[in-house]
């Protein structure tokens, strides 16, 4: 029998945010959910499995306090739980940027909701699409055209994204309120992305002006609603986010316009625009995602090397640093807070049942063909239907 996966995120002050914490851990315990809550100052960021009654349960404790009553739950079904315990942790940020001015409780970008942000691509309207994930989830999919900041952490949005946009156009006032783009413009050249130089194009867009419509997407809208909020603050007028997401538009539209797969944060690594489990699985080394393509290469040795620990593949980082994720739809975030981002990422790691030090080259369950195996160091390799060999997490999108 299928288990029922539920997930939600709210920005909401929470000044009594200790005291929420045993609460939480009593609730879930008596429904008999596994996952993770993150209550932080700012907000609350969800995701738990179990059974269909124990998740509605789980909604209706929510609603006993007034601040949770309307969050949006994202509801799917997945073969076997997902995740080994129930962790109810204690974070400064739902999303780790580091920009205490940015609270998207009080201001945020308008939503786009999936069939009007795709009858937008489908009458090829002037619009920047900005994708706001980091590097090893960009290199899986997209959307056709859009912008990559090729950022390795979400920390680095704000730098990269004034960074990359083009110089005013004349007359206009510099939309990175108080940033000398200029004086960035050989760096920006220097890192190999989007930027052009020149102050013409950037995007691959004429000048960008204060009121281009720009519309920011990630995989279940948690970075969107600072990302957004950040544009705004820099004198962006006509902001928008991709409501709900990319699995929110997988669920709405297809694959429409996009290309290629989308990383989620669990066990199964990888899903296509059907939402269907992809044969991508994580290095055991360095945790970079694999496509099947990229298994298939020489470089890669079950449970002891890929392309990317060689450093050869599409000029990927070795090892992504953690930080800078979300939990929303199909993912989980634990980047940031008080502890910082290994302390979060191995957070994550405890509620899908990795030992911390290990993981990688491992499926989550349904992965149907992917068994146990020893490799030349003894360890154990691939994953068993059902079971929960260690994945490291990253906390990151």
């Amino acid at each position: 029998a299928s288990k029922t996966h539920v997930t939600g995120y709210k920005f909401v002050d929470l000044p009594d945010r200790d005291a929420l914490r045993q609460p939480f851990r009593d609730a879930t315990a008596r429904l008999g959910l596994k996952g993770l809550v993150l209550l932080c100052d700012e907000g609350i960021n969800f995701f738990v499995a179990g059974t269909g009654e124990a998740c509605t349960g789980f909604t209706q404790f929510l609603e006993t306090d007034e601040r949770f009553r309307g969050i949006p739950i994202k509801t799917s079904y997945v073969a076997e739980v997902p995740y080994k315990r129930m962790l109810v942790k204690l974070k400064r940020e739902i999303i780790a940027l580091g920009m205490d001015e940015i609270r998207p409780a009080d201001m945020t970008g308008a939503y786009v909701a999936p069939k009007e942000f795709k009858r937008w691509l489908d009458e090829g309207q002037d619009v920047v699409v900005l994708d706001t994930r980091n590097d090893y989830e960009t290199r899986l999919g997209t959307f056709d055209g859009a912008v990559d900041l090729k950022i390795a952490n979400f920390k680095e949005f704000p730098e990269e994204v004034i960074r990359q946009l083009p110089l005013p156009c004349k007359g206009e006032e510099s939309p990175g309120a108080g940033a000398d783009i200029g004086a960035d413009e050989d760096k920006g050249a220097e890192k190999g992305s989007n930027w052009s130089g020149g102050g013409d194009t950037a995007f691959g867009h004429p000048s960008i002006k204060k009121e281009t419509k720009i519309v920011m997407y990630c995989t279940g809208g948690v970075r969107c609603e600072k990302a957004s909020a950040m544009m705004m603050n820099a004198g962006f007028s006509n902001v928008y986010q991709l409501d709900g997401g990319i699995i929110n538009y997988f669920q709405e539209c297809g694959g429409a316009h996009w290309h290629g797969e989308c990383f989620v944060f669990d066990k199964r690594v990888a899903l296509d625009p059907e939402l269907n489990e992809t044969a991508t699985i994580t290095c055991f080394k360095c945790r970079q995602p694999l496509t099947i393509v990229e298994q298939a290469s020489e470089e890669y040795v079950v449970g002891e090397s890929c392309p990317y620990c060689h450093g050869k593949a599409n000029g990927t980082k070795a090892a992504p640093t953690a930080g800078g994720g979300e939990a929303s739809g199909t993912e989980a975030e634990a980047g940031g807070g008080e502890d910082g981002p290994l302390e979060a990422r191995m957070s994550v790691e405890a509620a899908f049942g990795g030992s911390g030090d290990g993981g990688g080259d491992a499926k989550g369950p349904g992965a149907a063909g992917h068994k146990r195996r020893r490799g030349g160091d003894g360890r154990e390799e691939g994953h068993e239907e059902g079971s929960s060999s260690p994945l490291r997490v990253r906390s990151g999108s």
